[in-house]
């Protein structure tokens, strides 16, 4: 089964879930100046669907599952689950 890449949306680079993962934390975590951490959802039964997502800690992802989105003031992504 070949590997199934994704685009980093910070600058286009197409990488494999494991080097997009090492790319975000080496090149890309101090970019925003604020301390975040590094959310990675995949597919249940499929794990060939999967998306990382760069949070600032100063967000709560307390109540995502009701739709009610991120907490701590306007935040810089919102998705539902």
């Amino acid at each position: 089964m070949t590997e199934v890449k994704g685009n980093c949306y910070l600058c286009g680079n197409e990488l494999g879930k494991t080097a997009m993962k090492n790319h975000i934390l080496k090149e890309h975590s101090e970019e925003s100046g604020q301390e975040c951490r590094l959310l990675k959802i995949e597919g249940a039964y499929d794990k060939n669907y999967w998306l990382y997502v760069d949070i600032p800690t100063k967000y709560s992802l307390q109540g995502t599952t009701q739709g009610n989105g991120l907490t701590g003031g306007l935040p810089p992504v919102r998705f539902s689950m």
